[in-house]
């Protein structure tokens, strides 16, 4: 019917987070300096703008990364320095090698001295990953936030195209360096804070998908309920190998809330001492007996067995879901 699959994106636990909260203007010839020390040209989508909020990330430290992007890329970009690296030692030999036996010494020591310090360079080999810088301006007259990130690191950005908020305009991107990681933004605190959006990894989209998946030319892939919105809420924190946190599902619940959402499914599950006890537990309640959702749970992957049932679904309030194998 036309409206989109997705509501909107939310990391609920803080692992995209950048501080946005120092302001500058820019210099008159269209550029100006960020966090990271560059000089950023700007393009024509900053016209009119007399104040920007300057922040910066690594991506290596973009909390919401999977785990299996940063190795990966931490992977690749090590091969890609190791052949450097080793077409520069073999270029120096090749010279030390081919200097005849009356060269002078100094310029054999310099060539040795050359091979010296590409061995330490390489035995201490250290990949803090890229820096990018973030800019982060209302627009006006509309008010909507818009953010452009430097996601090749070079501090051109007279190409970029700014991006507001995903409920917004529903825009996407991508890290870059090869990261092939997408991404959307967020913005909170009236601009002081802009929140990177990515996946911790690929469960949630597949359980979305069994839930709400919608192929209009072959309706033998759709989901349970294919004309479903999805309100996508990250609990998993990159930071935690994707382990949820009590506060991320909090702020899940909240958010799902002031959404209007009529159903939560959460697909996990943990071990847990104590049921019905804590903030989790009475937000939860809060969920199913105040504010009318249903909340489906997973009973986890342990067990058979007593005790074995995860948190969330051990809980009073939500419907918890598990398998069942009979005897023969």
């Amino acid at each position: 019917d036309g409206r989109p699959k997705y509501v909107d994106f939310i990391d609920c636990t803080g692992g995209g987070d950048i501080d946005t909260s120092k302001k500058v203007k820019p210099a008159e010839d269209g550029t100006l300096e960020g966090l990271s020390g560059r000089t950023l040209k700007l393009g024509g989508w900053a016209e009119g703008v007399d104040e920007f909020r300057l922040g910066a990330l690594r991506l290596y430290g973009l909390g919401s990364m999977p785990t299996s992007v940063l190795r990966r890329l931490k992977e690749e970009r090590k091969a890609a320095f190791v052949m450097q690296h080793q077409a520069a030692v073999s270029a120096v030999q090749r010279e030390l090698d081919g200097l005849a036996d009356g060269a002078p010494k100094e310029a054999k020591r310099d060539l040795e001295l050359r091979l010296e310090q590409y061995d330490a360079m390489m035995d201490g080999y250290t990949d803090h990953g890229p820096l990018l810088d973030v800019l982060l301006w209302r627009q006006q007259p509309s008010g909507v936030w818009q953010a452009v990130i430097d996601v090749d690191g070079e501090g051109d950005l007279s190409a970029a195209e700014p991006m507001a908020p995903y409920a917004h305009a529903r825009q996407v991107g991508d890290m870059g360096h090869g990261s092939a990681l997408t991404y959307c933004v967020q913005v909170y605190d009236e601009g002081e804070r802009l929140s990177v959006v990515t996946d911790a990894g690929s469960h949630g989209t597949h359980v979305a998908g069994i839930v709400a998946a919608n192929f209009a030319l072959d309706s033998a892939l759709n989901g349970v309920a294919p004309g479903a919105q999805v309100l996508a809420c990250k609990i998993g924190d990159g930071r935690l190998g994707s382990a949820e946190t009590g506060t991320g599902l909090v702020r899940a619940l909240i958010a799902a809330k002031a959404r209007g959402c009529d159903l939560i499914n959460l697909s996990y599950g943990e071990p847990a001492w104590q049921h019905d006890s804590g903030r989790v537990a009475e937000t939860f309640t809060a969920a199913v007996r105040k504010w009318g959702m249903c909340v489906f749970t997973s009973a986890g992957n342990d067990g058979p067995a007593l005790s074995s049932l995860g948190s969330p679904g051990a809980l009073s309030a939500p419907i918890c879901v598990g398998a069942y194998v009979s005897p023969a």
